[in-house]
């Protein structure tokens, strides 16, 4: 008989220790790795089994793929290209909003524009006819002024990155004016960046809004599951690109948080509001992506077709564009736990997707 207490009472002793650790991995006080692995497991189970694989036609991928490169020539390509692809999206295919995964944070040198001006200044200097065909011509090799100009006045949302350095890769670059600021909501613990990978000010200081595309959360195993829809840097509130595409076609709404209740230490948030629409996310405003399903949720279209006019009109008409790339050698490749090789402005897609 007293075997048989012990037994219980050690039994019971390792179940009541068991279930303490499952509580303090609950709360998040320890992380159990075998824990995590599962609830991955289950979470991509149940999102496969879940996600709807149908085609959602509001939304346009334009992509940078091997057909365009081989067309084109190699990434990057001169800002004049990009300057015409704006124009004709906006001018001739009627889009209705603009996005880019894709930063340009260096000045366009292609030109030559560089060498004609040192000539200018120096061995030509005093040689009339030479300057004034440098001025003639000047207007038409400043290719990141062309960009800019076709920008200027048109809803294009910029991408940009941050990152955990405290250095910039350009001194001329600029971020996007911020959603928030961190004085403005007190209870908010945001991941917190150091530095920044922006476009040129000439580029996003144009631009209607900017909106970030690195992923600060991605899971132990590498896969993207979730994304932060803010981040913190210097005190200020920047959204991710999709919540900056989304907000633009509501008009630019306010920031506002929907906060729980009953926590021990603090009100934490539990959503971002924006009009009528409430996004859930966790403490730090991480959302998971819904995803539809593989890649091909989206209709995509070569670049290379639509510089080339290849393209019906009423394929892009009122639609909402992300420019981003499929190319293996551009590297925006990712594992999901619907593909193991998804492309990463489709992970956006599937976010703003939702939103709409």
């Amino acid at each position: 008989m007293r075997f048989f207490k012990s037994t219980f009472f050690y039994r019971s002793l390792v179940c009541l220790i068991i279930t303490f650790c499952f509580l303090l991995h609950t709360a998040e006080r320890i992380t159990i790795p075998l824990l995590n692995k599962v609830e991955n497991i289950v979470y991509d189970l149940r999102l496969s089994l879940t996600t709807p694989n149908t085609i959602d036609d509001k939304i346009v991928i334009i992509d940078i793929d091997e057909k365009s490169l081989a067309n084109e020539g190699r990434w990057p390509w001169s800002r004049d290209k990009l300057s015409y692809l704006v124009d004709i999206l906006f001018d001739y295919y009627q889009i209705q909003l603009l996005g880019f995964d894709i930063v340009f944070a260096e000045p366009d040198t292609s030109s030559g524009l560089n060498l004609l001006e040192t000539l200018q200044a120096k061995q030509l200097a005093d040689n009339p006819e030479f300057n004034s065909v440098v001025e003639t011509i000047k207007p038409q090799l400043a290719f990141d002024t062309l960009f800019a100009k076709s920008i200027k006045d048109r809803p294009v949302v910029m991408g940009y990155y941050f990152n955990s350095n405290n250095t910039n890769i350009n001194p001329n670059s600029a971020l996007p004016p911020p959603i928030g600021h961190i004085a403005d909501f007190p209870s908010v613990n945001l991941l917190k960046a150091e530095g920044f990978g922006g476009n040129l000010a000439e580029l996003q200081n144009v631009a209607v809004a900017g909106g970030y595309f690195n992923n600060d959360s991605v899971d132990s195993d590498g896969s993207f599951r979730r994304l932060p829809m803010l981040m913190a840097y210097q005190d200020n509130i920047y959204e991710t690109l999709s919540l900056a595409m989304y907000r633009r076609l509501l008009g630019s709404p306010p920031l506002q948080f929907g906060y729980g209740q009953g926590y021990a230490d603090q009100q934490r948030i539990e959503s971002i509001k924006f009009d009528d629409l409430t996004i859930p996310v966790d403490e730090q405003a991480i959302a998971l992506v819904p995803y539809r399903g593989k890649q091909g949720s989206f209709n995509y279209i070569s670049i290379t077709d639509i510089l080339n006019a290849e393209v019906s009109p009423e394929q892009l008409e009122g639609k909402i564009v992300i420019m981003g790339s499929t190319a293996a050698g551009i590297l925006d490749l990712r594992t999901t736990p619907v593909q193991n090789v998804y492309p990463g402005v489709e992970v956006h897609a599937n976010l703003l997707s939702a939103m709409l």
